[in-house]
């Protein structure tokens, strides 16, 4: 890990203009101490270790006291928690109660999450009131005779409870129902045997990666060496294509074999069934065999059967959720079918106890197929142990009201007994596998999809009832009831429940994995706070957080949140951490709550060497511990500002991208057209196209005034019939539509013929991230770049302002711009270091730029003095450093150094030297630049102290406190703490 810095200059500048004479107005003002309700947020884990009230305090008064806006008390645990208390014992509601008073008293905003771990569940979830599936047995019996049999139950009944739905019997053919294992992954027979499907089950590969949550692909990213990405199919989130895991072949004679089907690889899941499905067109021979395409997998379950079936029938059926390939079924002919007209319904014939009677059975074999509800298993994670349990179940209102008494309902009262601060409840993501039924579903989907769905029932079990397309058709509406029901039952009675009691919620619907069937978009109208998130490891953005701010500016909600920085780690410095924020804030995202900060249970003593809850290995790093925390309250700050500047007034997008109608839904690369640079979009779902978005002077508009210029449709060319009414009725009012399955222009070619320009337009291609907010009188970009090479290039916004200014979230400053206007666009110059990000304030009036002075935005550097004088450096023995003074050329990079001591030190070192400055360089600012690396400092000059640098461009302005002659100049450099874990590592070993 390098750490402090390499080389300190001061450099010369001419005088930067950055406030003007007169009184600043009132969003200027506020950028610069922005409100509490903007700060970022930290979710605070407890359950690791016992709790104090003394560490309680000492974690919120260091969260008060650096710029953290407020803490969400959150129950998760990674380790064994020993020690920690119980949840609902005393010594549980007194760490609640008291952190809540200590929050009030400290003016920092207090939240709960809404279960013990994550994310709705518990022990006092029976199974009648959890995650439920539709689970079918079998049973062959013979016919002809009265008939009384007890019906077998599924092999794994959570909770032992189950509910009957039906019971149907039809004809049993073997040549259309026989199955057969695949012992050795192969199967023999001295008969042909007609095979329509296999069924096997495989280890996941890629992990996380595979994820849905996808970041954008690599022609996006900073690296354009990179060669761009196939994105016409689903890559998951490392856009490493999964080959298929090996293929089903057949043979007549055992020697020479045909290839019948690939298998596909398993995406990861959270929760679900592990065994898939894929159908394919009758294949008739006596040797069957799976050829596995790579060492490492393994297929450890495989059935061979006659049965036609709907091809990934697990998927859609949800049973399997996260990313769905809808591949379509094959085309059966009505003889490989079987014949569910007949079937017989003998669910009345049903006892309590599972005993089917059946009187006067005809004659011949029967497959008696029983339907039942169970408890799917899905169950809490990361809480304390002993309150872990089912999780609620999510296609019912009475699931969300249980865990509603229990648990949240019982939390609020206590706090606001004890006097402590509450403002609000959180809701994690969705991660405990999918749901595909409820006690009542069948009455739901009739109300919802106008039809009986009973009678399709053996469809999620697997079989084709009526034709391949009748059997898709009935499984795509079971997956958008799932949706409907998630929505509002779930979500919903959540959000309803919370404005009763006033309270805000902050719901991540669905969730970053959507291991739910559900539209990630629409569903989050039914949440106050929308919230998404993004993870330390994707340095490039994610769409899960384009979701949540689209559906934001979709439904008219002020706040976008973003779950943040999600497992950064000892490694990461706050430039880095900054790095991830820029990205999210031009995504949309205008609320930052921190996953996570674990609470820590010690104090510091005197002499002490301090002591660090990793949680278990995750680290969960912003936290008072950390050596970087002294110097953390720029980064806070920045945070602040930008976050409250993004809240004004309203979102501008050029085009809204539809995504279609298929359920699961999310924003993916697949789905995306190639958007030329310098346009934003929004995405959208078939709810807010037929329900929010209206036609007005041939643009889309919402309600609140947001509105975009073209309407994009999805590449496959699938829409609902009532979604294409509304595209060509949109069409018809003037509003450019592009197709790609029937348009042969480029994306950019269409916008640029239907007199769109690019809201940014610059004159060469850059790594740039930008978002732009509309108020009345102003015009707010924020542009990020995002790349490692600096940016000096004039750039055309649009807007027609007649004044420009840029501001910086990192100083505060705020600096006129010289501009041109050309028409409805005002261009100016855009002078941006690499990884930096800065506002651009476009507006009409006066302002710092009153004249069209021809002046540059950004003065030019003058001459630059390099102290080249040895440095007298003293570290920190109860972190591990030497004693005494050591003597440094340079600042230098401690991972080099000889010393051990010095090699893995973490902590804070204090660099002191000296510097001249004639009489004729007072008349010149002068700013201090600092080469950091993953390290953060505070300055002294003259024993004044001067600010604190931590991020690029690492300069800091040091006027003032200049003197002509002798100045005395101190630097406390810290770095990261990981250095400190390599170095204890190598010890240990």
């Amino acid at each position: 890990m390098k750490n402090p810095p390499r080389a300190a200059i001061v450099a010369l500048m001419a005088l930067l203009p950055c406030m003007s004479s007169g009184a600043q107005d009132d969003i200027y003002s506020t950028f610069l101490q922005p409100p509490d309700s903007t700060r970022t947020k930290v979710w605070w884990f407890h359950g690791e270790t016992a709790a104090t009230h003394e560490s309680i305090t000492a974690d919120l008064e260091a969260f008060r006291h650096q710029g953290v806006g407020g803490v969400v008390f959150y129950d998760q645990v990674h380790g064994k928690g020993e020690g920690a208390s119980d949840v609902f014992s005393p010594a549980w509601w007194d760490e609640l109660t008291f952190s809540a008073r200590e929050a009030r008293r400290l003016g920092l905003s207090f939240e709960v999450n809404i279960g013990n771990g994550y994310v709705a569940g518990g022990k006092w979830i029976t199974p009648d009131k959890s995650m439920q599936t539709l689970a079918c047995t079998e049973m062959v019996v013979d016919g002809g005779r009265d008939l009384s049999m007890v019906l077998p139950l599924p092999e794994k009944m959570p909770g032992g409870w189950h509910h009957d739905e039906a019971v149907v019997a039809v004809r049993y053919d073997e040549s259309l129902l026989a199955q057969v294992p695949m012992e050795q992954l192969s199967f023999d027979s001295d008969r042909p045997f007609t095979a329509r499907s296999i069924t096997y089950e495989v280890s996941a590969r890629g992990k996380a990666r595979t994820s849905s949550m996808q970041v954008p692909p690599s022609h996006f990213t900073r690296h354009p060496e990179q060669p761009a990405v196939d994105t016409s199919e689903f890559f998951g989130c490392g856009f490493t294509k999964l080959p298929p895991v090996g293929e089903l072949q057949a043979s007549d004679d055992g020697v020479v074999y045909r290839k019948v089907c690939d298998l596909r690889p398993r995406y990861r899941n959270f929760g679900g069934v592990k065994r898939q499905t894929v159908a394919f067109a009758p294949v008739s021979a006596r040797h069957f065999r799976i050829v596995v395409s790579d060492a490492t997998t393994k297929i450890s379950v495989a059935t061979l059967s006659a049965r036609a079936a709907v091809d990934a029938w697990q998927q859609k059926a949800s049973l399997i959720s996260e990313f769905m390939d809808n591949a379509p079924s094959p085309p059966y002919s009505p003889g490989d079918l079987v014949d569910f007209t007949q079937a017989i319904d003998l669910t009345s014939h049903l006892a309590a106890d599972g005993t089917l009677t059946w009187p006067h059975s005809p004659r011949g074999k029967w497959l008696v197929l029983r339907f039942l509800s169970i408890s799917n298993g899905g169950h809490t994670k990361h809480g304390r142990a002993e309150a872990l349990g089912l999780e609620c179940d999510k296609l019912s209102v009475e699931g969300a009201r249980q865990q509603w008494r229990s648990y949240v309902k019982p939390v609020i009262d206590s706090i606001r007994a004890h006097g402590g601060a509450l403002d609000g409840i959180c809701m994690d993501s969705h991660e405990a596998g999918p749901q595909n039924w409820t006690v009542g579903f069948a009455g739901e989907f009739a109300r919802l999809r106008g039809y009986d769905m009973m009678r399709m029932l053996p469809v999620m079990a697997g079989f084709v009832v009526d034709s391949p397309e009748a059997s898709e058709a009935f499984l795509s509406d079971l997956r958008h009831t799932i949706n409907d029901l998630v929505a509002d039952r779930y979500f919903g009675e959540f959000n309803r429940l919370c404005r009763r009691e006033r309270l805000p919620l902050t719901a991540q619907a669905i969730g970053g994995a959507l291991c739910m069937a559900g539209d990630a978009i629409s569903v989050k109208r039914f949440i106050d706070k929308p919230q998404g998130e993004f993870w330390a490891y994707q340095t490039e953005g994610n769409y899960d957080i384009k979701d949540c701010a689209s559906a934001a500016h979709l439904y008219g909600k002020q706040v976008a949140s973003g779950e943040a920085f999600t497992d950064a780690t000892f490694k990461h410095s706050l430039a880095d951490i900054k790095h991830l924020y820029d990205y999210a804030l031009a995504f949309g995202i205008n609320e930052f709550v921190v996953c996570a900060v674990a609470y820590q249970p010690w104090v510091r003593q005197g002499s002490e060497p301090p002591f660090i809850n990793t949680a278990n290995g995750r680290q969960y790093v912003l936290h008072r511990l950390n050596t970087l925390w002294p110097m953390s309250r720029p980064f806070w700050d920045y945070q602040a500002r930008g976050a409250w500047l993004m809240r004004q007034g309203k979102p501008v997008a050029d085009v809204c991208i539809y995504l279609g109608d298929e359920i699961p839904m999310r924003t993916l690369t697949h789905r995306l057209p190639p958007l030329p640079q310098g346009y934003d979009f929004d995405a959208c779902t078939t709810d807010a196209l037929l329900h929010r978005l209206k036609a007005e002077g041939g643009r889309l508009t919402l309600p609140d005034g947001v509105g975009y210029g073209m309407l994009v449709l999805p590449p496959d060319g699938q829409l609902p019939a009532a979604a294409r009414q509304q595209v060509e009725a949109f069409r018809r009012q003037g509003v450019p539509v592009y197709d790609p399955q029937t348009d042969s222009r480029t994306l950019a070619t269409a916008l640029r013929e239907a007199g769109l320009p690019a809201d940014i337009e610059t004159g060469a291609p850059h790594h740039i991230y930008f978002a732009h907010r509309r108020t009345a009188a102003a015009d707010i970009y924020f542009v990020d770049n995002h790349g490692d090479e600096a940016i000096d290039d004039t750039v055309a916004f649009n807007t027609s302002a007649t004044v420009a200014e840029r501001w910086d979230a990192v100083t505060g400053e705020r600096c006129p711009l010289d501009i041109a206007r050309a028409g409805e666009r005002t261009a100016t110059r855009l002078d941006i270091g690499p990884r930096e990000a800065y506002f651009y304030v476009f507006h009409h009036g006066e302002g710092l730029a009153t004249t069209s002075a021809n002046r540059a935005a950004i003065p030019p550097k003058g001459q630059a003095i390099t102290l080249s004088t040895p440095w007298d450096v003293t570290f920190d023995p109860l972190m591990g450093g030497p004693t005494g003074v050591q003597r440094m050329d340079t600042l230098a990079d401690w991972t080099k150094h000889a010393d051990p001591r010095i090699r893995h030190y973490s902590g804070t070192a204090i660099y002191r030297n000296t510097f001249r400055m004639k009489k004729s360089d007072l008349k010149q600012s002068c700013r201090l630049c600092l080469s950091l690396l993953n390290a953060a400092a505070e300055v002294y000059v003259n024993g004044h102290a001067a600010g604190i640098v931590w991020c690029a461009p690492y300069e800091l302005d040091v006027t003032p406190y200049i003197r002509k002659g002798k100045n005395d100049i101190e630097i406390h450099v810290a770095n990261c703490l990981w250095n400190r874990f390599v170095g204890d590592a190598q010890q240990s070993e």
